[in-house]
């Protein structure tokens, strides 16, 4: 998507360019803010897609975080007996519970990159509507600042 937009960016300057050469002067007064609008929706695409990715790396990686500390402390008190709950800089110390934590985030983050980066479930939808209902504000408000 990414490599896409860089593309199409390239392909629409030098689109222009060659339109701006060609034309006489009324068209370039239309086609230069064609241009400056143009390239503000890719760069706003852009930095859109790219907060999409990382919120969705640093979810899976929490997410994962978690779930390994979760199991940590199942484990520290079902299977060694253990009365002392270990620290989280304890368990993420441990070679053994960061390669879990790697694993987890690694398959979350691309199963969210298999999705598409949307929330499937229609139950997940119903309950975080009001966040996604902001972030499409959000969106809207980016795209109309110019």
């Amino acid at each position: 998507c990414v490599c896409v937009c860089v593309v199409f960016a390239c392909v629409c300057v030098c689109v222009c360019v060659c339109l701006c050469a060609c034309l006489c002067a009324c068209f370039q007064m239309q086609v230069l803010p064609l241009i400056h609008y143009t390239s503000s929706f890719i760069g706003v695409l852009f930095a859109y897609t790219l907060y999409v990715i990382i919120s969705s790396f640093h979810c899976s990686v929490r997410g994962a975080s978690f779930i390994v500390h979760g199991a940590a402390i199942l484990n520290a008190r079902f299977f060694k007996s253990s009365a002392v709950v270990p620290h989280v800089d304890e368990i993420h110390a441990d070679p053994k519970w960061a390669g879990f934590t790697v694993i987890l985030g690694t398959i979350g983050f691309f199963k969210q990159f298999t999705d598409g980066f949307v929330i499937k479930p229609w139950i997940l939808k119903l309950m975080l509507g009001p966040f996604l209902f902001a972030e499409y504000a959000l969106w809207a408000i980016v795209l109309n600042s110019h």
